[in-house]
């Protein structure tokens, strides 16, 4: 028995031990919902948590699938600028 500890510490201590990993687990979860990167799904807008998604960036496979059909038919293109040929010169109107 401790003196120091109220009913002489035989049920208190495991009590203190049980209170302080809820605790530490409370605020490891705390910490980790800070953590959460909520982005924007670049194809349709839909908000969703980064870190956990497979599919990240995107929400879904079905974006992931979208975005791959937009680069495969060259829908994604940098627009020219007006004094440029083809090669992407800069041409100065010569």
């Amino acid at each position: 028995m401790h003196p120091a500890l109220p009913g002489g510490g035989s049920q208190y201590v495991p009590e203190m031990m049980r209170q302080y990993l809820l605790d530490q687990r409370m605020l490891k979860k705390k910490m980790e919902s800070k953590k959460k990167r909520i982005i924007a799904c670049p194809v349709c807008g839909k908000t969703v948590v980064y870190e956990n998604s497979p599919y990240r960036p995107f929400c879904s496979r079905g974006c992931k699938g979208v975005d791959f059909i937009r680069w495969s038919d060259e829908s994604y293109r940098i627009a020219k600028g007006e004094h440029e040929d083809d090669n992407g010169v800069q041409s100065n109107g010569e």
